[in-house]
């Protein structure tokens, strides 16, 4: 029995000799999409079953595999346990392996089929795809959700900070303070905006950056204070709140990665002056496509993005400023609206996940889990590791064993050639994570084989074989 992330039909030439053809059948546990890697088939020559599982409406499923004849890769994972068998051609041989992916969204979609199908018919059926009811009733959950007043729905996460930074004033001759240790869309709006992105170093057990570090960096220029809720844990907002009031500047909190998560009770994207939101596909909520927002308690603030992001319009044809088109589609909208439901079950699962890696990982020297905060609630958009002693040797050898891996981020923004010259200094911390940190495989329906077959990869090539360990 495999416990398969993404099942693969491997049918490729058999060193034995030629016989007639024979069937093959392999028992795998899996989830996903069937589909089917060569791109001319020829039909008949090898054909196979893929049948069992369970669909969202919870009916069994079959599938058929056409093989060509010739080598090729034929992946399933239906939802739930399946099982493959098939006739292989003379000459070939067909094995099933396992495959893990960073993220599984193909068993997220499955999970809530006909939620999703049920929404995207809705829009479909009243035609409305820009600015459609679907758009208002999405912002208004998510603000509920973040405990805020309002929630304006953006094209992307990118173009919600180009928003927030130009509604609050923020331009030429600022400065904004922010972490090296992020993607370059944290800084981008601030370039762009004719503001000069400053940089403190991060903590290098969290990834995280300090209050205090932020305050040794605040000149007469400083504008802006943008921290960062890496990997899906919030920074201390209590004491970037704090900072804010006392020197008078804008809170502008980056929660692309944060979708749920809180410090002390308080919901990332609820204490800044404003947060911005991604809803890449990958992010713990995420959209069909690109998708994001801003949140705010401020109405005012509220109100000018709205207008800036549908082109600065005060009616259809009326313009009092000159904005931008950067509205969230009503598709989008739909899909938002039937996961966030969902939203907070989905982060349990990661935490558990979490857990069980914490626990495991407890016993491998050389692979060391990031530090989450007492006060912390992560949603653990990523989980990573530093892996002090060749990094990038741990991510081949995962691949090796067809599990993914992500490194996040592999070049801190100050060593960024579009940077040079800009975002400037020296940062240890940021560059030594940028050296070790690995991401490994994380999402709700991530199974107790799959974490171990993980754990037991990392503790095999770093030298220190995995003991038993309670969660896994």
């Amino acid at each position: 029995m495999l416990s398969a992330g993404d099942v693969q039909i491997r049918v490729a030439p058999d060193e034995r000799e030629e016989e007639p053809e024979r069937d093959r059948r392999e028992d795998c546990d899996g989830r996903g999409v069937l589909s089917r890697r060569e791109a001319t088939p020829s039909p008949g020559r090898g054909r196979g079953l893929i049948e069992g599982g369970s669909s969202a409406r919870g009916k069994g499923q079959r599938s058929v595999w056409t093989g060509g004849g010739r080598p090729g890769e034929y992946a399933s994972a239906l939802p739930g346990p399946f099982r493959v068998s098939g006739s292989v051609p003379p000459g070939f041989a067909a094995t099933a392996r396992m495959t893990l992916p960073l993220i599984d969204l193909h068993a997220q979609h499955a999970s809530i089929r006909d939620d999703l199908d049920a929404a995207i018919a809705r829009v479909l059926a009243h035609g409305r795809f820009i600015q459609g009811p679907e758009v208002a009733q999405f912002e208004e959950a998510f603000a509920a959700y973040c405990n805020v007043g309002s929630c304006i729905g953006t094209s992307n996460g990118t173009a919600a900070f180009e928003l927030v930074l130009r509604a609050g004033g923020i331009g030429p001759g600022d400065e904004v303070i922010t972490t090296p240790m992020t993607f370059i869309a944290t800084v981008e709006p601030i370039v762009l905006a004719g503001a000069r992105p400053v940089l403190v170093d991060v903590d290098p057990q969290t990834a995280l950056i300090h209050a205090d570090a932020v305050e040794a960096a605040v000149t007469p220029q400083t504008a802006a204070i943008m921290p960062v809720h890496l990997y899906g844990q919030a920074v201390d907002l209590a004491a970037f709140r704090s900072l804010a009031d006392r020197h008078k500047l804008f809170l502008l909190e980056d929660a692309a990665q944060a979708h749920g998560a809180a410090w002390r009770g308080r919901r990332a994207g609820s204490v800044g002056d404003a947060a911005t939101f991604s809803f890449f596909p990958g992010k713990n909520l995420g959209a069909l496509g690109d998708a994001g927002c801003v949140t705010t308690n401020d109405e005012d603030l509220a109100r000018r993005v709205r207008k800036l992001r549908d082109h600065g319009r005060m009616d259809k044809y009326r313009h009092d400023e000159v904005g931008t088109n950067a509205r969230l589609d009503t598709l989008q909208a739909a899909v938002l609206a039937a996961k966030l439901p969902h939203l907070e079950q989905w982060n349990e699962r990661r935490r558990q996940h979490a857990a069980a890696y914490d626990a495991a990982f407890a016993n491998v020297d050389g692979a060391d889990p990031l530090r989450v905060e007492p006060d912390a609630v992560s949603v653990y958009h990523q989980y990573v590791i530093r892996v002090a002693n060749d990094r990038d040797g741990a991510r081949a050898a995962l691949a090796e064993r067809d599990i993914s891996s992500g490194v996040h981020y592999p070049v801190p923004l100050h060593r960024q050639p579009a940077l040079e010259g800009i975002a400037r200094g020296e940062y240890p911390a940021a560059e030594a994570l940028a050296d070790e940190v690995l991401s490994l495989p994380i999402f709700p329906e991530l199974t107790a084989a799959q974490r171990t077959a993980v754990v037991e990869a990392v503790a095999s090539f770093v030298g220190a074989p995995a003991v038993g360990a309670p969660g896994l």
